[in-house]
């Protein structure tokens, strides 16, 4: 997720309208999305529909502009689930790979996004599950450091540059603050920033109602509202 649109959420009066982050964020800005920023999902309902009748049909452009637009937002959900990028490219890969080649099993008008959310998670879920028993059968020193890999889509600022010091400190900060949320909340949090889902396509991702995706959202707002304030002091 972009920094500056976790801000921009941090900002804002709590919503409980349950609207996608992208619907709020077109509404309050007419202004378009500046074109240099980390590609967002851009694929409108209506254009989602016919993506899919393409695909069904065996259209491989139409499966590249889906795996083109949502590759690097499914690979950053994949990402909060396993903690480890590489694991989190490989599953974002498997479950393209099955929307694919089970394609005709999708049904016509079915939105096959939050479907893939879906897999995503049953596959972090998977791989968290065997992750667990790996560590137990070779538990690793508690001496070893582990390597710092940043979120996916939180790259890590330029060092070396004075005037950016204290925006590359607020970037540290709110990318340690959202890691350090509960796994739930964190998965809401992307999904609703990166996947940009609305709270009842969150809910069916997650298998939580919409009410509980408000209330997570509502507490992972404070949690990175308390990060960010400090820099506001």
């Amino acid at each position: 997720m972009a920094i500056s649109d976790l801000i921009l959420w941090c900002d804002r009066a709590e919503d409980d309208s349950g609207e996608s982050f992208r619907s709020r964020r077109e509404a309050s800005s007419p202004e378009p999305a500046d074109s240099s920023s980390r590609a967002r999902l851009t694929i409108p309902p209506e254009r989602e529909r016919a993506l899919l009748d393409q695909i069904r049909a065996g259209d491989v452009h139409a499966f590249e502009e889906v795996y083109l637009a949502l590759y690097s937002p499914l690979r950053e959900f994949a990402y909060a689930l396993t903690r480890d990028d590489g694991s989190a490219h490989d599953i974002v890969q498997d479950v393209l790979f099955v929307f694919w080649r089970d394609r005709v099993r999708v049904a016509p008008g079915d939105r096959f996004i939050p479907y893939l959310y879906k897999a995503v998670r049953n596959q972090g879920a998977k791989h968290w599950r065997h992750a667990r028993i790996v560590r137990r059968l070779f538990a690793e020193s508690s001496t070893t450091a582990k390597p710092e890999i940043p979120i996916p889509g939180m790259s890590t600022p330029s060092a070396g540059a004075p005037e950016s010091a204290e925006q590359a400190e607020l970037h540290t900060a709110l990318v340690a603050a959202v890691e350090h949320l509960p796994t739930k909340q964190r998965e809401i949090v992307t999904l609703y920033l990166s996947a940009e889902l609305n709270a009842p396509e969150i809910g069916d991702v997650l298998g939580i109602s919409p009410e509980a995706v408000l209330m997570g959202l509502s507490r992972a707002r404070k949690t990175l509202r308390v990060a960010l304030e400090k820099f506001r002091r």
